[in-house]
């Protein structure tokens, strides 16, 4: 599940979105490596 590292940011008609997603990849049995992501990204507000 995402979650946030920063409050949304509305400017203007757009929100700016600050995402961290934890993905659990397991490269061979018997083993799991925890991939994080970190990243923004800008939407358009639908009025």
């Amino acid at each position: 599940l995402p979650s946030f590292y920063e409050q949304t940011k509305v400017i203007g008609n757009n929100a700016i979105v600050y995402a961290k997603i934890f993905v659990d990849k397991i490269p061979f049995p018997g083993s799991c490596v925890i991939d994080v992501d970190i990243f923004e990204y800008e939407i358009e507000l639908i009025k």
